[in-house]
């Protein structure tokens, strides 16, 4: 949560989540104790302004990559995906 600077209880309270649990909830949604449902992530989602696939890779660097080309401009979203395909193909420099 530190990255956007909100705390664990802000964080839950911004979501609807009562108060006097908040804490504790996202917590367990952070340690794997529990699993939050989609509506909510959604929520958490737009709060830590990451897209909600960060939530679902295993992998950090492809997750560093969905919240890189989150923050993207449109015109460079479609640069960025331009040039992956030509390096997948191996037509890019």
């Amino acid at each position: 949560m530190a990255r956007v600077g909100v705390s664990q209880k802000v964080l839950g309270i911004k979501c609807g989540i009562d108060p006097s649990v908040a804490s504790s909830r996202i917590n367990h949604y952070c340690t794997g104790r529990h699993v939050p449902n989609y509506t909510l992530l959604l929520k958490i989602a737009v709060i830590l302004k990451v897209p909600v696939a960060y939530f679902y890779t295993p992998d950090n660097e492809l997750a560093r990559l969905l919240t890189s080309y989150q923050l993207l401009p449109v015109r460079a979203r479609k640069e960025l995906v331009k040039k992956s395909e030509q390096l997948v193909s191996g037509t890019g420099d």
